[in-house]
């Protein structure tokens, strides 16, 4: 058996047991992040929540609350020279999305 051999078969078991240990992440874990932020009362700047939910957050003119999904995001000072928000679950069973914008 020649080095390149080895070299090929090491390899093919190196890559093998890096795939089986590999992990996807799941679409929704964000939730249990967003979760752990609004039950802690932490302060998460925009870039954070960026990070979490894919978009950054903005508020309509007059407001200061930015809703997506099952989660509010309310601006609530700053961290360094970010916006600082604390994230607040939404119970849906007593909102619309009429109710969301009145």
């Amino acid at each position: 058996m020649s080095n390149n051999t080895k070299y090929i078969e090491l390899l093919e078991q190196l890559v093998g047991a890096i795939a089986a240990n590999i992990q996807t992440k799941s679409p929704i874990l964000y939730h249990d992040e967003l979760e752990k932020a609004a039950i802690g009362g932490w302060l998460l700047s925009t870039a954070e929540i960026k990070h979490l939910i894919g978009v950054k957050p903005y508020c309509q003119k007059g407001s200061n609350i930015y809703t997506r999904g099952s989660w509010q995001f309310i601006k609530a000072g700053q961290i360094g020279g970010a916006i600082g928000w604390i994230v607040e679950k939404i119970n849906h069973g007593n909102l619309t999305t009429s109710d969301e914008y009145k």
